[in-house]
Parts: C-alpha cells; structure tokens; sequence
C-alpha cells in the first residue's frame, strides 16, 4: 500500500460473495507457500471466470486505527461488492 493517497486516486476495496455449493473457480491463498498473509483468507480467481456486480458504494469512510490501514483512518474509498455464482 502507498504511504499516501493521491488526489487523483481512490482505494478500492472489492468483496466478493462466494455460493460455495461445489467449488470455487480459483485457488485458495491461506497457506504460507502461496502467500506472506495466509491469515486473510485470499482467494486467487481463474482467468475468465463470471463475477456479477451487485453495486458500488462511493466515500466510504475508512475507520481503522489499528495496523497498515491505520494510516489511511478518516479517508474515503470505494467498495465494490460482487458476487462469484459457483
């Protein structure tokens, strides 16, 4: 993450639903061969796979006073949410 945010830039944070019925189309990042923060519970996605966007939520604010994203406490960003349908 950058120390700052530009003016001409905007956080973006998308979320994503996942129906877990069978699998998900992508890989599962929580193990410490795959990624430094096995904690966040990442999931890499397939090329090409269908995401629907279910909205997007513009200013929201940013209340963390606690680790990376503490710096950025009080800015707004962006919140996509999507949902993965398999």
């Amino acid at each position: 993450m950058p120390e700052q945010i530009k003016d001409n830039q905007t956080p973006t944070l998308f979320v994503f639903a996942c129906k877990n019925y069978e699998m998900i189309l992508g890989m599962t990042m929580n193990y410490e061969a795959y990624t430094a923060y096995p904690s966040e519970s990442e999931v890499l996605l397939c090329e090409g796979c269908r995401i629907y966007v279910l909205g997007i939520d513009y200013g929201v604010k940013i209340e963390n006073n606690e680790g990376e994203i503490a710096k950025y406490n009080g800015q707004q960003m962006t919140v996509v949410h999507s949902m993965h349908p398999f």
